[in-house]
């Protein structure tokens, strides 16, 4: 996971920022933010499921 999906991830899942309100704070499109944060969680889930 690259330095940009990390930062939208800890935001949404610690910070508890909506997608509009991550958007505003880095300045970026809310498709955007979507598509990180799905990038993310597909990594993580491809991660997880190869530790099991």
């Amino acid at each position: 996971m690259n330095y940009e999906q990390k930062e939208v991830y800890l935001l949404k899942e610690y910070g508890g920022l909506s997608y509009k309100e991550i958007s505003e704070t880095l300045v970026i499109d809310v498709d955007l933010v979507k598509s990180r944060l799905y990038k993310v969680r597909q990594k993580l889930i491809n991660k997880i499921s190869k530790m099991v």
